[in-house]
């Protein structure tokens, strides 16, 4: 190989890198994470929605959906998200509505789990 394509390859593969990381570090977020995020929140909250229709109603039904609601909006603006805290909160909630019946209990349960994600959120945010 001649210098001049040495010289010419290195150019090219310095800023194929350059935009490469670019790209990778200030767009990440907009192309990876938040697609990410909104293809959990619709599969999961929306599942979560029809679910609620075979639960009998209650005051703690009513509390229950307003407690998933707001932490449907929190985990939109989420900078960091673990999958076992959903799966988690996913599980418990299937073991709530199996018998159609919300109860003071389950909805402790479920709130405590949800306040628990919360407190995390904010420690590693410090």
């Amino acid at each position: 190989m001649t210098k001049g394509c040495v010289i010419k390859g290195l150019v090219f593969t310095t800023i194929f890198l350059a935009i490469f990381f670019y790209v990778v570090t200030n767009k990440f977020d907009d192309w990876v994470i938040k697609p990410a995020k909104n293809y959990i929140y619709d599969s999961n909250f929306d599942d979560v929605k029809k679910q609620f229709e075979l639960v009998k109603d209650s005051e703690y039904k009513d509390s229950l959906i307003a407690v998933l609601q707001d932490y449907a909006k929190t985990f939109g603006e989420k900078k960091n998200f673990n999958l076992q805290e959903i799966s988690n909160i996913a599980e418990e909630f299937a073991d709530v509505i199996s018998d159609s019946i919300v109860s003071k209990d389950d909805f402790k349960r479920i709130q405590k789990i949800i306040l628990e994600d919360k407190l995390n959120e904010r420690s590693e945010k410090e």
